[in-house]
């Protein structure tokens, strides 16, 4: 069986999976989901799988008539009540001072339709989530030659960590990325820098040539294929070589 992904947020959900001897593969979504991992599972197991994003479905917008200079799109999952007012809305404080037009979109809160008007309105995006493991929304809009500031503060925050009794291990917003598709700040204090490195560079960014390099349905299509291929293939045991594997309950 090849399992995943999403199924567990964390091993510790079920530290005993490859106990099933059946499960030769976990799919994860990202490096630092599979270094997450990797403290219960045995890395060989784990096999790296994203969402593929089709560019037919997400033309270049670049050249659309423009009227929000930044598309500020809205994922803060925990501690609203507190991040709104002390981290969000000086962000937009900065925005305007700067002068920059913004319109914010909130996760969960738009339709699809809504989005990619909104997409085509826009000069770029700050992605305010304090993770991600894909994060489609915000690879959608880098699709769509939208490049995109975001929110990087570097460490996996969801509250159910203290149940496994896990604090600060590493996790990113944007874990497809690279500074051909914008910019990233880990805190308020570096945001008016980022922001103005950002602004400064917007032409020359390329995020829609990163998409079609490194996240294409063909290259999803092919990282399933190799572990469906891995998990087919015999076995290896220290005894030799198994044909199958039997699952005792």
């Amino acid at each position: 069986m090849v399992v995943g992904p999403g199924l567990y947020d964390h091993p510790k959900r079920n530290p005993r999976l490859f106990e099933d001897h059946r499960v030769r593969s976990y799919l994860v979504f990202c490096e630092w989901m599979r270094d997450q991992f990797a403290e219960v599972y045995d890395r060989k197991f784990l096999d790296l799988w994203f969402g593929g994003i089709d560019l037919a479905q997400w033309p270049d917008m670049r050249e659309r008539p423009k009227d929000i200079d930044v598309l500020v799109y809205d994922k803060i999952r925990w501690n609203r009540e507190t991040l709104v007012p002390s981290f969000r809305d000086p962000l937009l404080r900065e925005l305007t001072r700067n002068q920059l037009r913004y319109e914010i979109v909130r996760y969960g809160h738009y339709t699809l339709a809504e989005y990619r008007r909104l997409l085509e309105r826009s000069r770029s995006m700050l992605f305010l989530c304090e993770h991600e493991t894909q994060g489609m929304a915000y690879q959608e809009a880098m699709a769509a030659n939208v490049p995109v500031l975001a929110w990087d503060q570097g460490f996996w925050l969801d509250p159910n960590r203290r149940l496994f009794g896990t604090d600060l291990l590493p996790a990113s917003s944007v874990p497809y990325f690279s500074p051909s598709c914008g910019d990233r700040f880990s805190g308020i204090e570096e945001f008016p820098q980022a922001l103005d490195r950002f602004m400064a560079s917007l032409a020359e960014y390329t995020p829609r040539q990163w998409v079609a390099q490194n996240l294409s349905p063909a290259q999803s299509a092919a990282l399933y294929v190799r572990a469906y291929e891995k998990a087919a293939a015999p076995l290896q045991t220290d005894r030799g070589t198994a044909t199958s594997a039997v699952y005792n309950d």
